[in-house]
């Protein structure tokens, strides 16, 4: 039966294995994991030099390559007030990857390109989520976007 042996253990473990030079089945006996795992662990040591494995990234991979991505922070800090329709455009001109809107902006945020950090309020105002924030709480005090072909000035 597989269970998780915790990282603490495993340290545990090969310090008895190592340093102080145990059989595998006194190590199993003292702390509950099997030969085998006792097998691996020394296996995982002697190859990354650590008890675990821990994967090099978390989740799906990313769109863009590292890259691309300098690319968009040039682009941005070239000429700061593109939108985000013109740095998509952009990247697919020059490395013919085409991505959603979306996927530039979450760039530029996981990058720390902010909306502070583009200079001008057009650029600012192009991000997703700026339109957002620059709304009145009364939704009587502005017309939405819907109603902005039919606004009538009140008296």
């Amino acid at each position: 039966m597989r269970r998780h042996i915790a990282k603490e253990l495993k340290d545990v473990a090969l310090h008895l294995s190592i340093t102080c030079g145990l059989s595998d089945e006194r190590i199993k006996h003292h702390t509950g994991i099997s030969v085998r795992s006792l097998k691996r662990l020394r296996q995982t040591y002697r190859e990354t030099g650590q008890t675990v494995r821990v994967p090099a990234t978390c989740g799906r991979p990313r769109r863009l390559t590292a890259s691309e991505a300098q690319f968009l922070e040039e682009c941005i800090r070239q000429e700061p007030d593109l939108s985000l329709m013109e740095l998509r455009q952009r990247l697919l001109d020059v490395y013919e990857v085409d991505v959603s809107i979306m996927t530039v902006w979450r760039t530029l945020k996981r990058r720390g390109c902010t909306k502070e950090m583009l200079k001008g309020e057009s650029a600012a105002a192009r991000l997703p989520g700026a339109a957002r924030a620059e709304r009145p709480a009364d939704p009587e005090a502005a017309p939405s976007v819907a109603d902005a072909s039919t606004v009538v000035p009140r008296v």
